[in-house]
């Protein structure tokens, strides 16, 4: 007989079903049989009450966000088995990426009621508030509410609620952080064109800096899917350099943001400045972990003498990607960055007047004056 934990209704099943219909020709993937099976096993048995009238709500309300729990569900089972995690974990992940969501539209009178409860209903904190009562139903293992708690966490403490790193993280919560962030990718293609294939690539360069196990298996389910992997051609040296150059480039924008970083923490309090910070101090975690503004390895491949060194060529073709994969990562995020500090300034003060701003708009255009010198420059030399 199989324990209450192990969930189960037609309707959840008939959802699987049409989701993996609607991916697979909007992906070009395919999900093999297994994958289905998997999540027949750990839909068998019965829902509790609570949990079925929190989903139902959570279906009718916010289809996708039913939806996205059902996938990230899917995936964390599937990486876990892949893992060799034993039976308890495959099915609370499960359970958890089915239930992670729940405390946006539900439970909030019961997290109220609790005396002894902490959670501020008020505020956007979904996964206590599920958490919370998912740990106080009897016959759900208390493991299901502990990963609901943490499917919002980040590898450098930025996530929430308890700003936890990787080193806090058990594999199976650091499962369920990747496939959420997996599951609404895929989700995506149904409101906006994006680039899958460029999915596989990002998540090579995440698994040099960290959950490495964790995303490496995701990886290994992606092919198994048919993910198409983008195309990543040998480099020349001249591809090399401009790579280089590029980089260099990008160590002066990361210099000015730094300051910029100094004066947005002399600013109120808000929103903005926060998202401003987090996204700071993820770059720095990046670049510091990738070492990507290294000096030594660019060094190295500039003094190298490409025609005569024959036997260094391949080496240079894996650092060139390597270089070209980071570089391109860097200039995403602190593009990202830069627009966010942008906005900041446009919701802090529009007139520009608190002086932390001024500065903040002059390091702006001073970076934007020196990245025309720079492509100037290039335009000069090609």
């Amino acid at each position: 007989m199989l324990p209450v934990f192990v969930l189960g209704t037609d309707q959840v099943v008939d959802d699987i079903n049409e989701l993996v219909e609607m991916l697979v020709p909007v992906l070009d993937i395919r999900v093999p049989a297994k994958s289905l099976d998997l999540a027949g096993l750990c839909l068998a048995g019965t829902f509790p009450p609570t949990v079925l009238a929190g989903l139902t709500v959570t279906r009718n309300v916010a289809f996708e966000t039913y939806q996205n729990g059902i996938l990230c569900g899917l995936l964390s089972a599937l990486v876990a088995t892949s893992l060799d995690l034993d039976q308890h974990w495959v099915k609370c992940l499960f359970a958890a990426g089915l239930f992670q969501d729940l405390g946006i539209y539900n439970f909030r009178h019961l997290a109220r009621n609790k005396q002894k409860s902490s959670v501020d209903v008020d505020s956007d904190e979904h996964p206590q508030i599920a958490a919370s009562v998912l740990a106080n139903i009897k016959g759900l293992p208390k493991d299901i509410g502990m990963l609901v708690r943490h499917h919002h966490e980040c590898f450098d403490g930025t996530g929430f609620p308890d700003g936890i790193t990787e080193r806090e993280m058990i594999v199976p919560v650091q499962i369920l952080v990747m496939a959420n962030q997996v599951s609404r990718i895929f989700l995506v293609p149904k409101i906006e064109q994006v680039n899958i294939e460029a999915l596989i690539w990002n998540l090579k360069v995440d698994s040099g800096v960290y959950f490495k196990s964790v995303i490496r298996a995701i990886i290994c389910l992606l092919k198994q899917f048919g993910v198409k992997e983008e195309k990543t051609e040998l480099m020349s040296a001249k591809d090399i350099r401009r790579v280089l150059d590029q980089i260099e480039r990008e160590r002066v924008r990361w210099s000015v943001l730094l300051k910029i970083s100094g004066d947005a923490q002399l600013l109120p309090v808000s929103p903005s400045t926060e998202m401003v910070r987090r996204m700071i101090h993820r770059l720095w975690y990046f670049i510091t972990t990738s070492g990507i503004l290294d000096g030594s390895l660019a060094k190295w491949l500039k003094n190298l003498d490409y025609l005569q060194e024959q036997d260094g060529i391949p080496l240079i073709i894996d650092c060139g990607n390597d270089l070209l994969t980071g570089g391109r990562c860097l200039t995403v995020a602190l593009n990202d960055c830069i627009d966010a500090v942008k906005s900041m300034c446009r919701l802090t003060d529009p007139d520009y007047s608190l002086p932390p701003l001024v500065r903040i708009s002059n390091y702006l255009a001073q970076m934007e004056n020196e990245t025309m010198v720079y492509e100037l420059d290039e335009m000069s030399s090609a």
